[in-house]
């Protein structure tokens, strides 16, 4: 949902905004209002709250601090607005400039917190409000979106960087143990104590199914792993998740003001990670040791803040178990045997995780009004590049284009019935011989894991001839080709 839709539907319209905006802190020449947040970029739903950026000259606001909040009614929505600094702004996005000129090092974290990746992003995909949008176009930095895509994908990189150094160092000495858990959240971790000393004195029976005696000791291996817990990653995790709390539930909530107060997701989020000494795991440990007198005699903000969330978690967690299920596990056996009665050896049999087959042809399908053709050839992959996502080909692919073969066929749709989880499957043609390999399927089949429409429903596979050709021309894996076709 886009900002407008949300705001119509809430008895608004964005002069409204601007005009509430004004109330709490007059325009004046040279300050730039910009709606930031999901709504904003088109991914907002009806429980969004709208965000504004200010972003001003002032001297009065020189030392205002993005993460404060003014609030104020449009209509029947909150908007929430964050004064910034021009002066603030311009810095960071100066420094953002100096870091892009850098060659990538994945072995050195760039230098901006999680509060300045949310800036800059905002910054980059907020709109602008006022002045108006044309007034406002030549001022606007055009590589800035550039300059925070590839800040991200270095974050993530280094993120992705670290936990496989971790992963393959507790490989190598078989500690599988820690393998499994090493991006194991600071939060779960509290959760997983504050409910143990609650469920350690039940009958095993009673007990949440994780703490019974044949699951625990597994939860236990957990909670002690000497994991390492990123702080960073912590904090954008649980900024996010407090963020969607709110949207989806409200601020009126009474779970919401219990879980934010007065606080931004992002300031419970940095006070519940900043310093914990939870992220230890010896003190995990010993707190596990010591039994539900030890726990409950702790007290920090994050242990404090998985007592406050465990009475509304568990009210949904029980819900879902008794009235979804519970109801699924009690009537599955009866449906299927219905299905078994009426269809014969007709109808599939449940998923065993023994060897399954799928037959199809392959096939194209009708969409809007449309045919869409069942394949695609490598002129069709360079006809559609932009240059920009989602359309971006890799560079290699754009010095190769004049060698590589246009009507070589690259992917293909067929009837295959497939769900999540056969990405990678080999496609093999009527004569045994592979002629492809799955990766997705389209948009009409997401509805796949519950019915299959024949008319509509499509695996898309990568062609082997398209594989070849990309290795051959592209990639220069002379050898690879040799041995794949001989």
């Amino acid at each position: 949902m886009d900002l407008e839709a949300f705001l119509r539907l809430h008895d608004a319209d964005l002069d409204l905004v601007v005009e509430g905006a004004r109330t709490i802190a007059p325009l004046e020449r040279g300050d730039s209002l910009i709606a930031v947040g999901s709504l904003a970029e088109g991914l907002g739903n009806r429980k969004s709250d709208v965000d504004l950026l200010l972003v001003t000259p002032r001297p009065q606001y020189a030392q205002a601090s993005p993460d404060e909040v003014l609030s104020f009614v449009a209509g029947r929505c909150i908007v929430d607005m964050r004064i910034v600094p021009a002066a603030l702004a311009s810095a960071l996005q100066s420094r953002l400039r100096t870091w892009t000129q850098s060659g990538w090092n994945l072995t050195v974290a760039a230098d901006f917190t999680a509060s300045e990746l949310l800036l800059l992003h905002r910054l980059s995909a907020g709109r602008q409000l006022s002045p108006a949008p044309e007034a406002a176009q030549n001022d606007k930095d055009a590589t800035l979106g550039e300059d925070v895509a590839r800040l991200k994908l270095h974050v993530a990189r280094h993120m992705a960087r670290t936990l496989q150094v971790d992963m393959a160092g507790y490989r190598e000495v078989g500690d599988s143990q820690s393998l499994v858990y090493s991006a194991q959240d600071l939060l779960g971790h509290a959760v997983a104590l504050n409910r143990y000393s609650a469920e350690i004195g039940k009958p095993d029976g009673q007990r949440l199914e994780e703490f019974t005696d044949a699951h625990f000791p597994a939860l236990r291996q957990q909670i002690v792993s000497p994991a390492p817990i990123h702080g960073d990653l912590e904090k954008t995790v649980l900024t996010w998740w407090l963020t969607k709390v709110r949207e989806y539930l409200g601020t009126s909530d009474p779970d919401v003001r219990a879980l934010l107060g007065n606080n931004s997701p992002e300031e419970i989020a940095d006070m519940l990670v900043t310093g914990m000494k939870l992220a230890g795991a010896p003190l995990r440990a010993q707190l596990l040791e010591g039994g539900a007198s030890a726990i409950n005699a702790y007290h920090d903000p994050l242990m404090d803040f998985a007592r406050t969330l465990d009475a509304p978690a568990r009210a949904v967690r029980a819900d879902s178990e008794n009235s979804v299920e519970a109801v699924i596990t009690k009537n599955a056996a009866l449906i299927a045997k219905a299905r078994f009665a009426l269809e014969g050896k007709g109808t599939y049999p449940d998923a065993t995780f023994t060897l399954r087959l799928s037959y199809g042809a392959v096939a194209g399908y009708e969409e809007n009004g449309r045919t869409v053709t069942p394949t695609t050839n490598f002129a069709g992959a360079y006809a559609h590049a932009t240059g920009r996502d989602p359309f971006k080909l890799p560079d290699s692919w754009i010095r190769a284009q004049k060698t590589v073969d246009p009507n070589a066929q690259l992917n293909f749709t067929s009837t295959n019935d497939i769900i999540g989880g056969n990405s990678g499957s080999p496609v093999i043609g009527r004569n045994g011989e592979a002629i492809g390999l799955i990766f997705d399927g389209n948009i009409q089949s997401l509805g796949g894991d519950f019915g299959y429409d024949g008319s509509q429903n499509r695996a898309i596979a990568v062609d082997v001839t398209g594989i070849t050709e990309a290795l051959k021309s592209i990639y220069h894996a002379d050898r690879l080709v040799k041995e794949l076709t001989h």
